[in-house]
């Protein structure tokens, strides 16, 4: 997995800054809630992998161990490519954060039928975890909000 280290949360710099043309526009966004107890990842744009997982390992250092692993991860307007080192890094955060005994969900929301394929390469790294793919925010929404 590149130069990520695999102790505690520490993770080097990113991206080295290429110089000179133009930067692609991209906006992350990675939160808890709403709704209480979710932890959502928006993505707009040509994301890079690496910064996608560094934000919600940044996200999880706050999950704590008493409460079941809820994820939601928008994907209707990402243009770019996540890789599977990428998931796995933060499958590892996962299972140091939330709670083992509880399992999780996680939820990926894409208008496209090939983006909600993923929550199946998901699945693999998250075995503790139930995956799903939606095609909008309510019934995932739903689903990750349920008893």
């Amino acid at each position: 997995m590149g130069d990520r280290q695999d102790n505690d949360f520490a993770v080097p710099p990113l991206l080295a800054e290429a110089g000179g043309g133009p930067r692609p526009h991209y906006r992350i966004q990675v939160m808890t809630g709403p709704p209480e107890g979710v932890l959502v990842a928006r993505l707009i744009g040509p994301v890079p992998g690496a910064l996608f997982a560094d934000r919600v390992c940044g996200g999880l250092r706050g999950w704590g161990g008493e409460r079941p692993f809820r994820c939601l991860l928008d994907l209707r307007r990402f243009e770019g490519l996540i890789g599977y080192d990428d998931f796995a890094f933060v499958a590892t955060r996962r299972r140091r954060c939330a709670r083992e005994d509880a399992p999780g969900r996680i939820a990926l929301v894409a208008h496209g039928a090939f983006d909600r394929a993923r929550a199946a390469t998901l699945q693999t790294l998250f075995p503790a975890d139930a995956v799903r793919g939606f095609e909008d925010i309510d019934s995932a929404l739903d689903w990750l909000t349920a008893p």
